[in-house]
């Protein structure tokens, strides 16, 4: 089973009036977006001022770890991508920078192979995922 990227979307924890581009949409208390429209994505691409700013108020991340990682990265080594499906969504919750480097790197073009993913069954949702969800507002 492959999962199109399309239907796979990244969160980035960020206050809600955070200038978001368009092509993000607010989903369940964080932005959310394409990996192509990432943070992560475009950071690749050389625009690093936004994800500098993002990762600034996480003590486990930074640019130079991403960096390090896209130099050293290993798609046999690689641990699977962490995913919740909700819907029609499939939301990464584990493996934001790997994604973003499989694509970069053109390891996978529009579709992730199962071979490259988990879909965590068992996850909490409920603590960011409300019900009923009518709070998905897409682009």
């Amino acid at each position: 089973m492959e999962i199109p990227l399309n239907q796979i979307v990244l969160r980035h924890s960020l206050p809600q009036d955070y200038p978001a581009p368009a092509e993000w949409f607010w989903f369940v208390r964080q932005w959310c977006t394409r990996v192509e429209h990432s943070l992560h994505y475009r950071a690749l691409f050389g625009n690093t001022t936004a994800y500098r700013s993002y990762v600034s108020k996480q003590h486990d991340h930074s640019l130079t770890d991403f960096l390090s990682l896209f130099n050293t990265f290993d798609v046999s080594k690689m641990e699977p991508i962490e995913l919740a499906a909700i819907e029609d969504l499939h939301i990464v919750l584990d493996g934001c920078h790997r994604l973003a480097i499989l694509k970069y790197k053109q390891i996978i073009d529009d579709h992730l192979p199962e071979e490259l993913f988990t879909i965590r069954q068992f996850c909490n949702l409920g603590e960011w995922v409300p019900i009923p969800r009518f709070d998905i507002q897409r682009p």
